[in-house]
């Protein structure tokens, strides 16, 4: 190395570790060009997103167990992130065509048997119908005349305070309700008073 880093070591190995594989990247001939990452397409799945959570991967590669037809575990095209990127096309329609027909809890339930951090992207339903949601009474309807109905179903800030759960008094504002309002003040650049 021939620069040694400032950084200093963490209370988690994880972090260390990309303290110090930024530094080196820092350092490579080819700086500022980070290795490539596999990107699914986020769109043709009829069973929704999921999210597997990479800061707490452990690198142990317990995921190639979820795949159903061990798709990265024997072959030598995906031995390696580099060979993954320079495979990228037929990896890619292979993954998805062996996910499209998985229900997202189902395939959710394949990652936390083996271990994988993964959660649901859930939709605006997903929300309203969650377990915690429901037990916490996290949905309110928030004022909004200009909404159908009168109100717009919000989750409010699960915290509470003294008892009090901490809920907004009205619904966020509609985009460019507060434009002029807000270019006008002189703190966002608009004319002093």
């Amino acid at each position: 190395v021939s620069r040694p880093t400032a950084a200093m070591a963490q209370a988690e190995k994880r972090s260390t570790l990309e303290l110090a594989l930024d530094h080196l990247l820092t350092l490579a001939p080819l700086a500022g060009k980070r290795p490539e990452a596999v990107a699914l397409p986020a769109a043709g799945s009829p069973w929704g997103s999921l999210v597997v959570d990479a800061q707490k991967c452990t690198l142990c590669l317990s995921c190639v167990g979820a795949c159903p037809a061990a798709a990265l575990a024997d072959n030598p095209d995906y031995r390696s992130n580099a060979l993954r990127v320079r495979h990228r096309a037929p990896l890619v329609a292979r993954l998805a065509g062996l996910t499209v027909g998985f229900d997202r809890d189902a395939l959710l339930a394949v990652l936390a048997r083996e271990g994988v951090p993964a959660g649901p992207i859930n939709s605006v339903a997903d929300v309203f119908a969650d377990p915690q949601v429901l037990a916490r009474a996290l949905r309110v309807d928030l004022p909004d005349a200009a909404a159908a109905g009168g109100s717009v179903p919000s989750v409010r800030t699960p915290i509470v305070l003294d008892g009090v759960a901490q809920v907004a008094a009205t619904a966020s504002p509609r985009l460019g309700a507060d434009t002029d309002a807000v270019l006008a003040d002189p703190a966002w650049g608009g004319p002093a008073a």
